[in-house]
């Protein structure tokens, strides 16, 4: 991990050789009271949130927690009040929105030398990955300027890397019949969509994968590794932490962190500070943001993460198990129901390329799965019934007799989006 621990050491202001632990919590620390002190000055709803905090009092990384929480809510509802700067100062605002939700979407505010970094963070992770030189296909969209697509684009065209970025991928064959040609180092892009081109094009194809922009179940992962017979990696990133957060690294020993984040897991729905290695939500703050600093923001994914030595000799935290979205779709008999665990749950059938489910009320709740096949013309139904059936939330819900299962019914293919998050649609309100 050598080029991102040159850049978590520049994002912290460290001088060579100055990367032990003290070095980088005592940096972190200043770049902390810094980022609160600057949001107290120039941003209203900081100005009133933290109004009883004073950032030269903070002694150690630990008294964040004493700190109040910003939600997705607060982005929503109050995006001009989170803004630091004039608009003329901000390069890019990404709105992101929520599927299945009628809420407001969320407006993420960036300057020029924010999306910069995000650009460095992408050219030495796929580095640290691949070496220099190796081509990447980058199945993103790329015609918006300072999005992901362009972004990595940018970053790895400046590093020199040969990249060929295709947005949509609407034409399986011909990406496929690319990729046997020019045998990339690596395949950039949503967990489905490489499956689907991994399972295509074979064995030694290309040299590695790498997902973004979803959750990556365990058995979409492994049928991509057998399909390619070659490595996969996972970059977790989102729109508010600033498009990159964090890549694993090649022992895939978890995702090593931005440095110019402080990384904090807290109890789902609670703000107790979870023990190292327990599964909590993931709650960040930036310390770099000038557009839109956020300060301890709950972003509603389940992690657990592990300040231990890594292998790889990378800096910092890492995101040692990612669990998807905390947020499901509340059955009958309490639980929620999450699209992490169904899509482990179907992604385990290897005939299933991709599907999505959605929930209605009839005389009970009753949930919908349209599924795509890879051998069309065959029925899949009885075995994701069977499947669906194994999820302890839908087990639960038949259980106490508050669901049913509509019959599976198989389409030739669904849209994907870099803007909306697989979720469970639930049309019962």
């Amino acid at each position: 991990m050598q080029e991102l621990n040159r850049l978590y050491a520049g994002f912290l202001g460290l001088p060579p050789g100055r990367t032990d632990p003290a070095a980088v919590k005592e940096a972190s620390l200043s770049a902390l009271c810094r980022s609160l002190q600057w949001a107290k000055d120039n941003s209203p709803f900081y100005r009133e949130r933290l109004k009883r905090v004073n950032p030269d009092r903070l002694r150690s990384l630990d008294d964040l927690a004493g700190l109040p929480f910003t939600t997705a809510e607060d982005l929503a509802d109050r995006p001009q009040d989170l803004l630091c700067l004039s608009q003329s100062q901000v390069e890019r605002v990404i709105t992101v929105h929520t599927s299945g939700s009628s809420g407001a979407a969320k407006r993420v505010y960036f300057t020029k030398s924010e999306l910069e970094d995000t650009a460095e963070f992408f050219r030495c992770g796929l580095n640290d990955l691949l070496g220099p030189e190796s081509t990447v296909l980058a199945l993103l969209p790329h015609d918006t300027p300072d999005g992901a697509g362009h972004l990595l684009g940018r970053a790895l065209k400046s590093g020199g890397r040969p990249i060929k970025l295709i947005w949509p991928l609407d034409d399986l064959e011909q990406t496929a019949r690319w990729v046997r040609d020019n045998q990339p180092g690596c395949l950039v892009g949503l967990p489905v969509h490489i499956l689907n081109l991994a399972e295509k094009v074979g064995p030694g194809a290309a040299g590695a994968a790498l997902f973004c922009s979803e959750y990556v179940p365990e058995s979409l992962r492994r049928r991509v590794e057998s399909a390619l017979g070659a490595p996969s990696y996972i970059h977790y990133g989102s729109t508010e932490c600033g498009l990159g957060g964090a890549v694993e690294c090649s022992p895939k020993s978890g995702c090593h962190v931005r440095a110019d984040i402080i990384w904090e897991v807290v109890q789902p729905g609670g703000d107790r500070v979870c023990r190292p290695g327990e599964a909590g939500e993931l709650v960040i703050t930036t310390l770099r943001r000038r557009a839109m600093p956020l300060i301890r923001y709950r972003t509603k994914d389940l992690v657990r993460m592990s300040e231990t030595p890594c292998s790889c000799g990378g800096l910092g935290p890492r995101l040692v198990w990612l669990g998807g979205r905390l947020e499901g779709a509340r059955l009958e008999g309490g639980d929620a129901l999450r699209q992490a665990e169904l899509d482990e749950a179907l992604f385990s059938l290897p005939a299933v390329k991709d599907f999505r489910i959605y929930l209605i009320r009839e005389a009970k709740d009753k949930l919908h799965t349209d599924y795509v096949s890879a051998r069309p013309g065959s029925d899949l139904g009885p075995k994701i019934i069977k499947a669906l059936e194994q999820v302890p939330a839908i087990a639960r819900s038949l259980d106490c007799g508050g669901l049913t299962l509509a019959p599976p019914q198989s389409v030739s293919g669904l849209a994907a989006s870099h803007t909306i998050k697989r979720v469970v649609t639930d049309q019962r309100h």
